[in-house]
């Protein structure tokens, strides 16, 4: 019998470090959803006369951290005050290829890339203004309805910004919201949290009559009240799930142990067989 008890909680124990081990690894992941940006049309390229040149300049959020990376092409600059940047002189195009710009605002969040052209072969080349897209971010990704929620970002000082906004499950717009950016390149706004719903948005940027790409675009989720109360339970439940598993392990290995221990200790008893000495049964 005790043998049979044995190698049932042998198995048991199998099992319970099974599942566990499923739970632990187990993971799930979020997306993102982004929008490739265009270049205006009214970035120039000019030649220059005398001494090789190449100059490529624009405008971002002040005190970026400016890259240009494509294949064969990789160089950093900063943005000045007024989000002014410039690579000049950094490398010659010897063939036609194409670069891609994006900047790091001070709060590191990453601009929408956007990809120039294949650069012209000449040795004298100037291209700009290239305006990078708005930086975006949200404070928080699922908010209960009527819950106060901030989209927030950095793009060029004193530059307008237009925010736009779809619902997910319809694909709908809503009324865009128009703003400016301070004289340090931060905007901020409400989210329109009135309706159960989950919403699409992305920003962009008008900067001396240039506009610029659209910005990496996010979504929110806008929850019931109901719903959210029942998530954020789930939530709070989830990692006493995982000590719940550890403690019923823990006690399968006690109640194993202690079998054990108890079958060493147990006394047989003696009996005698007729015309025979006393003899362990």
């Amino acid at each position: 019998m005790y043998y049979v008890l044995g190698i049932r909680y042998y198995v048991s124990l199998l099992l319970i470090t099974f599942f566990l081990t499923t739970y632990l690894f187990l993971g799930a992941s979020s997306k993102v959803l982004a929008s490739e940006p265009k270049i205006k049309s009214s970035s120039t390229v000019s030649a220059f006369i005398g001494d090789a040149r190449f100059t490529l300049f624009g405008y971002t959020s002040p005190f970026a951290r400016v890259i240009i990376q494509g294949q064969g092409i990789y160089d950093e600059t900063r943005s000045d005050e007024t989000g002014y940047f410039i690579f000049e002189n950094r490398f010659s195009p010897l063939s036609p290829r194409e670069a891609c710009l994006m900047s790091v605002d001070s709060q590191g969040r990453v601009t929408q890339p956007v990809c120039l052209p294949p650069f012209d072969v000449r040795k004298n080349v100037t291209i700009g203004p290239v305006i990078l897209s708005p930086t975006l971010s949200v404070n928080s990704h699922e908010y209960v309805v009527d819950e106060y929620g901030v989209l927030s970002g950095e793009t060029v000082p004193n530059s307008d910004v237009t925010l736009a906004f779809f619902a997910e499950n319809t694909d709908s717009s809503l009324p865009k919201i128009k703003t400016t950016s301070d004289i340090n390149g931060i905007y901020s706004t409400s989210l329109p949290t009135n309706n159960p719903q989950t919403l699409r948005m992305y920003t962009a940027s008008e900067f001396k009559e240039d506009l610029s790409g659209k910005s990496s675009s996010l979504s929110v989720k806008i929850l019931p009240w109901w719903l959210a109360i029942i998530i954020d339970a789930l939530r709070f439940l989830a990692p006493l799930l995982s000590y719940f598993i550890y403690f019923i392990l823990l006690f399968e290995i006690f109640i194993l142990f202690f079998l054990l221990w108890m079958r060493k200790r147990k006394r047989y008893p003696l009996a005698f067989r007729p015309g025979h000495d006393l003899v362990d049964q």
